[in-house]
């Protein structure tokens, strides 16, 4: 049944409506649409980048009898008083975010992890005595930006989540972009920070077992298209494929971190004010997209 809810952007649409309509839409570009799982929820999808797009669950609180909608929107642990607020408080200052990670110097538009992995090893073996890194965000990984870098000879990849607050790295917020940058440079081989690289698991591996438990038989069809078929068929952010694969690549990067030494320098300058200041030691040279040369983003909400 239709949901008369009084919002420009909500529509009594499916999921697949939704992204064939974001498909060529700006970047940062969202819907609100009914959700498959009862009338207390909403779904919001959302343009996270050009082909990563993003399904996020909002559940209805305080909703009086005969009302459209209830009274408090919750995502995560988060409230809102209504949908205007979620766009005003929620993707707004996500975008943002967004636009400061693909307006860095060591951005990667790409959108396979093995072309990712290769362009660092490229790198690396130019030059064995720096330790390339980049960013970039690939549709498999929802909501997150891959951070990835060569200590020694493996690929380390780690994974950043874009939230309203800030980017939520190694258990904390870090914003603005440029403190995310030179933390990880200053600590990544410090203990704590390995060890907490040994904790952190594939968002790949952890939306996917979330999905699994709030899935019943003849529910979410309408989200997930039968095991992910739909998601996949409309190029969406599917959490589907080989988790084990997954993992024990992540093992991998792991191991080679833990055993590279941290004498390497890192194949850039360190990022003190802003993309662009060379420190007079020098990082090498930096490459990739400036500030300012990103793609197109949508800004008008």
């Amino acid at each position: 049944m239709p949901r008369r809810i009084a919002h420009e952007k909500f529509k009594n649409i499916s999921s697949r409506r939704a992204l064939a309509e974001l498909h060529d839409a700006e970047v940062g570009d969202f819907v609100f649409r009914p959700s498959t799982r009862d009338d207390n929820h909403i779904t919001l999808t959302w343009k996270f980048w050009k082909k990563h797009f993003v399904h996020i669950d909002i559940a209805e609180h305080d909703k009086h009898p005969g009302s459209a909608i209830g009274s408090r929107l919750v995502i995560s642990t988060d409230y809102y008083e209504n949908l205007r607020e979620i766009v005003e408080r929620y993707i707004i200052p996500c975008n943002r975010l967004v636009r400061d990670v693909i307006g860095h110097a060591k951005w990667s538009d790409l959108d396979k992890w093995e072309e990712f992995e290769e362009s660092l090893k490229s790198e690396k073996a130019s030059d064995k005595t720096r330790i390339p890194y980049r960013f970039a965000i690939l549709p498999q990984y929802p909501q997150h930006v891959v951070l990835a870098y060569v200590p020694r000879e493996k690929v380390v990849k780690e994974f950043i989540k874009v939230r309203p607050k800030g980017y939520f790295f190694h258990e904390q917020n870090l914003t603005p972009f440029l403190n995310l940058v030179n933390w990880f440079k200053e600590t990544w081989s410090s203990k704590d920070y390995q060890r907490q690289l040994r904790r952190q698991k594939s968002p790949r591996t952890a939306v996917k077992a979330a999905n699994l438990k709030q899935i019943t038989p003849g529910e979410g069809k309408d989200d997930f298209g039968h095991s992910g078929r739909e998601w996949q068929a409309a190029g969406g952010n599917s959490v589907h494929g080989d988790m084990k694969q997954e993992q024990r690549g992540y093992g991998r990067g792991q191991r080679s971190a833990r055993k590279s030494s941290p004498g390497g320098g890192w194949a850039d300058h360190r990022d003190i004010k802003h993309e662009g200041n060379k420190s007079p030691g020098g990082w090498g040279q930096d490459d990739g997209n400036r500030a300012g040369q990103s793609p197109a983003y949508n800004n008008s909400y």
